[in-house]
């Protein structure tokens, strides 16, 4: 049961790293 649930915290991770480079690199365009 413990899978699913790490593999869905890993999915979680990985979004939220996208969503930060992605603001980041929105300051970027701002700048």
């Amino acid at each position: 049961n413990s899978c699913p649930n790490s593999l869905v915290g890993l999915l979680e991770a990985n979004k939220y790293k996208l969503l930060m480079r992605i603001s980041l690199d929105d300051l970027e365009v701002m700048k």
